[in-house]
């Protein structure tokens, strides 16, 4: 089989050439060069690197990502808070043991490559629809605070 530069030449001098058979005959061959090598040619975003790291660089994406997620229910609440009924900016607070960071974790469980270096192989678009996916419906996955309920709320995690 030609490599992608070969099949790129060979199209290029067809083309020019104008000759409809052996362009078909091209054609079906880079459709199945590609079909072939779509895994390694049409990867999407990766990374690898720790799951620390992960948190550190990727955490950020995915926290605005969920907050963008929770707009339309903060309207639809027409910002009054859950817990003292005051019309006020809203925080989406997660369900305590339903943390943003508890839900990356679950799911880096699963793109593990590496135990001893706590190293993970992750393909970012795929996360991000799992997270996403992860946190519908998103009533039962926040309660929408404000500010000072939020804090409240987050207060008595731990005790």
């Amino acid at each position: 089989m030609r490599t992608a530069t070969e099949l790129l030449e060979a199209a290029k001098s067809m083309l020019l050439s104008l000759d409809d058979d052996d362009a078909r005959k091209l054609y079906e061959e880079i459709a199945e060069f590609l079909h072939e090598k779509r895994g390694k040619i049409w990867k999407m975003s990766e990374i690898i690197c720790t799951k620390k790291d992960f948190h550190k660089y990727v955490g950020p994406r995915i926290r605005n990502v969920i907050q963008a997620m929770t707009k339309k229910i903060k309207k639809k609440l027409d910002y009054i808070c859950q817990n003292c009924k005051e019309k006020k900016e809203l925080e989406a607070a997660h369900i305590h043991g339903k943390s943003r960071k508890d839900i990356i974790e679950s799911i880096l469980n699963a793109h593990v490559i590496d135990v001893q270096k706590n190293l993970v192989k992750v393909d970012l678009d795929k996360f991000e629809k799992e997270i996403t996916d992860s946190h519908n419906p998103l009533e039962e996955h926040f309660k929408f605070l404000c500010a000072k309920c939020h804090t409240e709320y987050d207060s008595k995690k731990d005790g």
